[in-house]
């Protein structure tokens, strides 16, 4: 039995996306970008789903990735590591494990005292919030001893620190060929010309 309570949060996902590109499908491609992340990933409801359970959530990050390839018309085999560093974002994953762990924290701060209690037992209990908790904790090498440490800002850190610098740098020229193809008036390159470039980047 499917467990992991992401169907709801893709649908929803799906149906933001779907509206969205009916909206602003023909914006260019930064723009779009920016729209999307402002307006597609609240992921309502994700922080019931049971983050631990790879085969469904990697469900919801496929479609992200496909999605972001959309926006960023890019190819469909863009390396998954390129796309958060060319659409400046955090992998899909990492976002959902920082807002669990900032939810989880707001829990374990409550000055309610039947809400303290249920996260502080979620800690050492089999639920699915402590389930996630301490899975985020082994990947992100969080101390849980260490109560409301800010554990979002260390999960974007980890991230952010263990990125390839060699990806980096390639993800900024991806970006700049992006606007150069979207501009309206091309000094360098014509739009095709970047595309191709920015196909074998995407792909090499």
């Amino acid at each position: 039995r499917n467990d992991s309570m992401v169907e709801p949060v893709m649908k929803d996902f799906n149906a933001k996306v779907n509206s969205f590109f009916s909206d602003f499908g023909k914006v260019r491609a930064d723009i779009k970008n920016n729209l999307f992340l402002k307006y597609c990933t609240s992921l309502y409801g994700s922080n019931i789903c049971g983050l631990s359970d790879h085969n469904n959530m990697e469900k919801l990050y496929i479609q992200w990735r496909k999605t972001l390839r959309r926006i960023l018309n890019v190819p469909y085999r863009t390396h998954s590591r390129l796309l958060p560093l060319i659409s400046k974002s955090l992998p899909p994953d990492v976002l959902l494990h920082g807002r669990f762990s900032k939810f989880f924290e707001s829990g374990l701060k409550s000055e309610n005292l039947v809400v303290n209690d249920i996260f502080h037992l979620a800690l050492i209990s089999r639920s699915r919030l402590g389930n996630n908790i301490r899975f985020i904790a082994n990947r992100y090498e969080l101390d849980l001893t260490h109560e409301c440490a800010n554990w979002n800002t260390q999960i974007k850190d980890h991230w952010r620190i263990n990125c390839n610098e060699n990806d980096v740098r390639l993800s900024m020229m991806i970006v700049e060929l992006i606007d150069q193809r979207d501009s309206m008036d091309p000094w360098l390159l014509e739009g095709s010309e970047c595309q191709d470039i920015i196909d074998h980047l995407c792909t090499s």
